[in-house]
């Protein structure tokens, strides 16, 4: 049965890959006036979420609230320190400042497989 499903899916793969990589540019156009630091997409990628770094935990937690009140979903983004994890104990005197410079700035927005032009607003974040 899964098989069977995944070779359907798989019929919509590239168009829905070619979608995510055309949001994906729409979101890097439309946020190119926000202070946000934003990666480059490589090679042949099908990103699955737009990730990002804002200024500071304060404006991360500003452009969440911001988002989900627009019925914009958002999360941290995976990863981060893992100092700053339940179980950060174990690495408590390692030092790693870039992870937890990411781990309070960093945010991430699904990247959905369908057009997104008409549903989203950028400007609702500041």
């Amino acid at each position: 049965m899964h098989a069977a499903i995944a070779r359907e899916q798989l019929k919509k793969l590239d168009a829905r890959k070619k979608a995510r990589v055309k949001n994906y540019a729409y979101w890097l156009r439309q946020s190119s006036s926000l202070p946000v630091d934003m990666p480059t997409l490589r090679g042949d990628p099908s990103p699955f979420g737009i990730p990002f770094l804002l200024q500071d935990a304060p404006t991360r937690e500003k452009a969440a609230k911001a988002l989900r009140a627009a019925g914009i979903d958002c999360r941290p983004l995976a990863g981060g320190s893992l100092r700053k994890q339940p179980m950060g104990g174990a690495v408590e005197r390692a030092t790693h400042t870039v992870c937890g410079y990411v781990h309070d700035t960093g945010l991430m927005l699904g990247l959905a497989p369908y057009p997104i032009e008409d549903k989203s607003n950028l400007r609702l974040m500041y």
